[in-house]
C-alpha cells in the first residue's frame, strides 16, 4: 500500500507540468525607453517641501491621454498644490518630453525578466536610480547634493515613459508597485492612477474589463517619475507583450523624434519667417548628433491672407503677415479697373471714356484686354429744327442749342427781323406809327418791344425762353441778347430727370457692371460695389466668382485631414467631417495601425490563439493564415486531460490520489494557506510551487519536464 508521502508524490506527479523556459518565450526583452533628467533649482516639482502634505494623490492627471503630444495634461484643482506637489502646473510637460535648459534627455534599456511559463514578465528593482552620474549629474556639486536614506549620493529627480504598443490576446493583466508618481494609458485611458510623493504603492489592471477586441493592436503608455529623496523602488509584473513597432532617430521604441530635438534649440535657422520643425521620427541618417542637418523649415506664405483680401498680397516680415504688393485688376475686355474695395473686389469702367462731351469714343475689342483700342467720332448736336435754332457742342458741357439770330450786323430802321419755323429768318416794315411808337434799334438786349395801342407808347418786357424742357436751362446774354439753352450738368453717376423735374438722380446703369462678382450701384453720384453671394447651398463645393465669367461651383472642397489619422472628407449636406484613415498592407501577415505622431505604420502580424494561456500562433507567409500551436511544455491548467488519463499509475488508488491532491494542493484553502505561509504576493495561477522547478531555491523532486509536443 502507499502511505502518505506516497501518495502526495503520486498526486505531485499527476498534477506538475513543466514551466521550463523554451524557444516560444524569450527569457527576456528589453524596450529602449526616454528619460529625462531635472534638476530641482530649474524645476520645482522636483523635491518640493512635503512636510504633511504628502502620499498617493489620485485624479492628478485627466482620463484621456492625448494621443499627438503622449504626454498626460494636469487636472488643475486645489489639491494639486497640496497633496500632488504640484508647484508650478506650467512646468508638467517637462516632465516627459524634451525642454531645453529644464531637463536634459538620456536613453535607458527597460529590461523585463520572463517570471515563469505562463508568460508573466517582471522588472523589478528596489533601489532604482538608473541615470547617477548623468544628465545634470555630471556636474560634481550637483550629483552630490542629494542623497538616499544610506547617505549614499543618487540621482532622484528624473522621469521616464514608455509608448508602446500590444495585441490583445484575451489574458493581459497589469500589477506595478514602486514610487513616485505613475500613471498607466491602455487604449489611451487612464487605467493605473498612482500619483503624488509617495512611499512604494501598488496598482494594477485586469485588462479584460477595458472592452478591448481580441487580435487588435493598441497603445500601452507608462509614465514614472522619481520626483523626492529618499527611496526609489520599482516594480512591473505584467503578461502584456508589448512591443515595438519603430525606433526613432533618437534611439527610443516607439518614440517620435522629440526626446532629443528640440525644434526651438536644435532646428532655428534664424528666420523669423520659416516655421522650424523637428525631423520625421523615422528619418533616415539622423541621429542625436546631426538632427539640426535634418531639420525641416517651411517658409511661412501668408495664403490665408492673400485669398482673403481681393486687392492685396501678403508676405511675411518679421514672422507676421503683412500687406505686400497690390493685386492687380482682372482683366475685362474694354473695361479698366478703378479702385479695389478688399470685400468685394475691383470696380472698373469703360476703357473708351473721356472727360470731352463733343467726342463719343467706341472700345473695339483685340485678341485681349491688352489689345483693346478706342475709336473716336464727333458728337453729332444737330436737332430736328434746322431753321430757328443753332447747334453746337461745349467740351464741358456737351450739345448746345440756341435760337438763331435774323438781325443783321447793321438793321434798317423801323425793321423787325425775326424767324419763322419751318422757314427761316424774315423781316417786317414797320409803320411810321409803329416804328415812332417802339424802335427796334432802341430795343435793349434780351427784351422785347410791343407798342400799346391806348398809350401809343413802347412797353418792354424779358424776352421769353423756352424752359419747357427742365434738363435744358436757357440763358439770355446781355451783352449779344443771344438765348443759350444748357444741359442741367449731373456729378459722378447722376442724370438730371425730366420726371424729377430736371432733378439729378442716381443711374445705375451709367456705373460698370463688368466684374461679374460685384453688383454696382449708384449711391449719391458714386458707383458702390458688393460681392454677389455666390452660394448654391451644396457645402461640398466651392463657392468662387471669376470676374469675368461670374459664380462657378465645379471645384469641389478639399476638407482638410485633422492630423495624420483623421482623414478629411466632404459629407453631402453637412460639410467637411473626417474619418479614420485606412493603413491596409495587402499582406495578411502584416498588419498595422495609424499612430497620431507618425501616421500609417506595417508591422508584423500577432496571431491570437483562441486559448492564449495554452497556445500561440504563428502567421504563416504560404497560407496567409494563421497557425496555432501549444505551448511545450504546457503551463499550468492547459494539460487537464493528460493529468486525468495518464498510464504512469493505475488502480484505484492513482484515482484516490489525484482526488486528495487535489483537495490539498489545488483546493482552494490549501492553495491560499500555502500562499499566506510564504508571504509572497501571487498574481498568477503559475505561482503555484508544485509548478515551479526550483523552489525556495532548492530542487523539486517531483518537477518532471514534459517531453510533449
Amino acid at each position: 500500500m502507499y502511505n502518505y508521502n506516497q501518495i502526495i508524490l503520486l498526486c505531485l506527479l499527476l498534477l506538475i507540468t513543466s514551466l521550463s523556459i523554451n524557444g516560444q518565450r524569450q527569457e527576456s526583452f528589453t524596450m529602449t525607453v526616454a528619460i529625462f533628467d531635472h534638476y530641482p533649482e530649474y524645476n520645482e516639482n522636483f523635491e518640493a517641501d512635503v512636510g504633511t502634505y504628502t502620499g498617493l494623490k489620485p485624479g492628478m492627471v485627466k482620463k484621456t491621454l492625448n494621443e499627438t503630444t503622449k504626454i498626460p495634461d494636469l487636472v488643475i484643482d486645489e489639491d494639486l498644490w497640496r497633496f500632488g506637489r504640484i508647484i508650478k502646473p506650467d512646468l508638467f510637460p517637462s516632465f516627459f518630453s524634451n525642454t531645453p535648459n529644464i531637463n536634459k534627455f538620456i536613453p535607458y534599456d527597460l529590461t523585463f525578466t520572463l517570471k515563469d511559463n505562463n508568460g508573466i514578465y517582471t522588472m523589478e528593482n528596489q533601489n532604482f536610480f538608473p541615470i547617477n552620474g548623468q544628465g545634470w549629474d555630471v556636474d560634481y556639486d550637483k550629483a552630490h547634493e542629494y542623497k538616499d536614506a544610506f547617505g549614499e549620493y543618487q540621482n532622484f529627480h528624473f522621469c521616464l515613459k514608455l509608448n508602446s504598443y500590444f495585441t490583445y490576446r484575451g489574458n493581459e493583466e497589469f500589477f506595478f508597485k514602486g514610487d513616485d508618481d505613475v500613471w498607466v494609458f491602455i487604449n489611451n485611458k487612464l487605467a493605473v492612477d498612482l500619483g503624488g510623493l509617495h512611499s512604494a504603492e501598488e496598482g494594477s489592471v485586469d485588462l479584460t474589463t477595458l472592452n478591448l477586441v481580441k487580435g487588435k493592436t493598441y497603445p500601452f503608455d507608462f509614465y514614472y517619475c522619481e520626483r523626492h529623496t529618499d527611496q526609489s523602488t520599482i516594480r512591473i509584473d505584467t503578461n502584456i507583450e508589448v512591443r515595438c513597432l519603430w525606433f526613432d532617430f533618437c534611439g527610443i521604441c516607439n518614440g517620435d523624434g522629440s526626446s532629443c530635438c528640440s525644434a526651438s534649440k536644435d532646428c532655428d535657422d534664424k528666420d523669423s519667417c520659416t516655421i522650424d520643425a523637428c525631423p520625421a521620427a523615422i528619418t533616415p541618417g539622423a541621429n542625436p548628433d546631426n538632427v539640426a542637418k535634418y531639420c525641416n523649415h517651411t517658409k511661412i506664405t501668408c495664403d490665408a491672407q492673400t485669398a482673403a483680401d481681393k486687392c492685396n498680397a501678403y508676405k511675411c516680415e518679421g514672422g507676421s503677415c503683412v500687406v505686400g504688393d497690390k493685386k492687380p485688376a482682372p482683366l475685362i475686355s474694354c473695361q479698366v479697373g478703378t479702385h479695389c474695395d478688399p470685400k468685394s473686389g475691383w470696380l472698373y469702367k469703360p476703357l473708351c471714356s473721356n472727360n470731352d462731351k463733343c467726342t463719343s469714343l467706341k472700345c473695339v475689342p483685340g485678341s485681349d484686354p491688352t489689345k483693346d483700342r478706342c475709336d473716336s467720332t464727333p458728337v453729332n448736336c444737330n436737332g430736328t429744327d434746322q431753321f430757328c435754332t443753332v447747334y453746337s457742342c461745349d467740351s464741358a458741357s456737351g450739345c448746345l442749342s440756341q435760337p438763331k439770330t435774323c438781325m443783321p450786323e447793321t438793321p434798317e430802321a423801323c425793321t423787325e427781323y425775326f424767324c419763322t419755323p419751318g422757314k427761316g429768318c424774315d423781316f417786317k416794315k414797320l409803320s411810321e406809327k409803329e416804328c415812332g411808337c417802339c424802335d427796334p434799334s432802341k430795343t435793349e438786349m434780351c427784351k422785347v418791344a410791343k407798342c400799346n395801342t391806348n398809350t401809343e407808347k413802347c412797353e418792354y418786357s424779358d424776352v421769353v425762353i423756352d424752359n419747357s424742357d427742365p434738363c435744358m436751362v436757357g440763358h439770355c446774354n446781355l451783352t449779344t441778347g443771344q438765348i443759350t439753352y444748357t444741359p442741367v450738368v449731373c456729378s459722378g453717376c447722376q442724370v438730371c430727370s425730366r420726371a424729377a423735374n430736371g432733378t439729378c438722380v442716381d443711374t445705375d446703369s451709367l456705373c460698370s457692371h463688368a466684374n461679374q462678382c460685384t453688383d454696382v450701384t449708384c449711391q449719391a453720384g458714386e458707383c458702390k460695389a458688393t460681392s454677389i453671394p455666390c452660394q448654391d447651398n451644396d457645402p461640398c463645393t466651392i463657392d468662387k466668382c471669376d470676374p469675368t465669367k461670374g459664380c462657378d461651383h465645379s471645384e469641389k472642397l478639399s476638407c482638410p485631414d485633422e492630423g495624420l489619422c483623421l482623414v478629411g472628407q466632404c459629407t453631402p449636406g453637412v460639410g467637411c467631417t473626417v474619418t479614420n484613415r485606412t493603413c491596409d498592407t495587402g499582406d495578411f501577415c502584416m498588419d498595422s495601425l495609424c499612430d497620431p505622431r507618425l501616421g500609417c505604420m506595417q508591422f508584423a502580424r500577432k496571431c491570437v490563439a483562441p486559448d492564449p494561456d495554452c497556445q500561440y500562433g504563428v502567421c504563416n507567409n504560404e497560407t496567409q493564415k494563421c497557425d496555432f500551436h501549444e505551448y511545450s511544455p504546457k503551463p499550468f491548467g492547459c494539460n487537464k486531460a493528460a493529468v486525468i488519463s495518464t498510464g504512469v499509475i493505475a488502480g484505484i488508488v492513482v484515482a484516490g490520489a489525484v482526488a486528495l491532491a487535489v483537495i490539498i494542493f489545488g483546493g482552494k484553502k490549501g492553495y491560499d494557506h500555502w500562499k499566506s505561509a510564504n508571504e509572497n504576493k501571487i498574481t498568477t495561477t503559475s505561482s503555484n510551487p508544485l509548478y515551479t522547478e526550483n523552489p525556495a531555491s532548492g530542487t523539486n523532486p517531483l518537477f518532471v519536464e514534459s517531453s510533449n509536443a
